[in-house]
């Protein structure tokens, strides 16, 4: 019992001490913010293909998700004035 309280009150402190700053980011938050960015410029580029845009948004959004790539898919053809 003692240990896990120890514990808590260690992790209260930690979280105190950290209060105002930034929390440092991870590799993979960075990563995902490049890959965001990435298919964000690809989305606005008018030389950009349907299947480059596609394959963009695969490495991006898990396969199970297949809703969420058809919706960007009819944003991109939409905004490319496909379909």
């Amino acid at each position: 019992m003692t240990r896990k309280r120890d514990q808590d009150i260690q992790d209260v402190m930690r979280a105190e001490k950290s209060r105002g700053r930034k929390r440092p980011r991870t590799v993979e938050e960075i990563k995902l913010k490049r890959d965001v960015q990435e298919v964000y410029r690809m989305f606005s580029d008018s030389n950009c293909t349907r299947e480059e845009f596609l394959h963009a948004i695969q490495a991006l959004v898990p396969t199970y998700e297949a809703r969420v790539i058809q919706k960007l898919l009819d944003a991109w053809d939409s905004h490319h004035g496909k379909h």
